[in-house]
């Protein structure tokens, strides 16, 4: 879908916009809360324990990433998804391998080069929605799966392939992305003290715009690359038709003509109109899950995150589209 133009770009987009609304989400409000308040909880009890006990590497740091930042969005397109709780660590362990080539290394099996542990998971991947698609088209249910297995486009529903390639985007862009926001944003929060103290004071009344202000910051998606298909000049550069242009999120999040003083970190900044989820036809589908998500854990992490200090920086995987950060230490200082 995401290399479509209209017309066919919309009418994929479609079948699946219903379940990404405003309403829908509002829907899903109380459940992305409980949600974050749990996964909140787990992570600051695993925090205060590692500090106690020196935790996995005997320092008494805890990694952001595996303990908090997959929780939430991992379990929420999931559900979304109706794949059940049992599933989310092999969705997790084929989303990786697929979205980051480096990390297959550490899902190789006995004897296996990186090449056969790559084809290794996309054929478990692919045989995991192979049977995903045949159980939903025999019991279809009231999830998102059933839905776009029973979609049609112009009267023909859709072939496996189309099917396959709209559950792999869904999934993995419904929880690679928000993943690396949320462990952005705890690294911006921290390293910015004035600004995490007060999202401490008021997190109701701050975390819509500080959400705004960590996806602007942090830019999940590093760059698409388009094809230009006419002439156009933009800014005295004349862009010919053929031409690959490569639009670059977080150089167009700091441009001082839209933002001032782009390089402060202002979790108050008004207006706020970042392009972290893209712009026009291709804006993602899924931004308001994005923002409910982030807006859940913030409100829950904002009042422990004063007790929370880097304990390393962020490490990050080696992509040119979506660069995640694999691992952010962090340490319970209990000030």
């Amino acid at each position: 879908m995401i290399y479509r133009d209209r017309p066919d770009h919309v009418d994929f987009r479609m079948l699946a916009m219903p379940g990404f609304t405003r309403a829908a989400m509002t829907r899903l409000e109380d459940e992305l809360a409980a949600l974050a308040r749990s996964f909140v909880f787990d992570f600051v009890d695993a925090a205060r324990l590692a500090a106690d006990d020196g935790g996995d590497r005997g320092d008494g740091s805890i990694d952001v990433v595996s303990s908090l930042s997959v929780g939430v969005p991992l379990a929420t397109i999931c559900r979304i998804m109706g794949v059940p709780t049992s599933d989310w660590t092999d969705i997790l362990r084929w989303t990786d391998g697929l979205m980051f080539p480096a990390i297959l290394a550490t899902h190789a099996h006995g004897g296996e080069t990186v090449g056969d542990a790559r084809r290794r998971l996309g054929r478990e991947y692919k045989e995991y929605l192979d049977a995903l698609i045949a159980d939903r088209r025999r019991r279809p249910t009231d999830d998102l799966a059933s839905s776009l297995v029973h979609a049609t486009i112009d009267g023909a529903p859709l072939s496996d392939q189309q099917l396959h390639g709209y559950l792999v985007l869904l999934i993995a862009a419904g929880n690679e992305t928000t993943r690396n926001t949320i462990t952005g944003g705890v690294h911006a929060l921290l390293t910015h003290p004035a600004e995490r103290d007060r999202l401490a004071a008021d997190p109701a009344g701050l975390v819509d715009a500080a959400t705004e202000e960590i996806l602007r910051w942090t830019s999940p998606v590093l760059q698409f690359a388009r094809t230009a298909v006419i002439d156009y000049d933009l800014n005295g550069v004349t862009i010919h038709a053929g031409d690959t242009v490569t639009l670059w999120y977080p150089s167009a999040n700091r441009d001082e003509r839209q933002f001032p003083d782009p390089y402060r970190f202002d979790i108050g900044r008004h207006p706020n109109l970042h392009i972290a989820f893209g712009f026009g036809e291709h804006f993602c589908l899924g931004a308001n899950l994005a923002r409910w998500e982030l807006r859940a854990v913030f409100r829950e992490l904002a009042p422990h995150l004063a007790d929370l200090e880097p304990a390393g920086g962020l490490h990050r995987h080696p992509d040119l589209h979506v660069p995640a950060i694999h691992e952010f230490r962090v340490r319970w200082s209990g000030r």
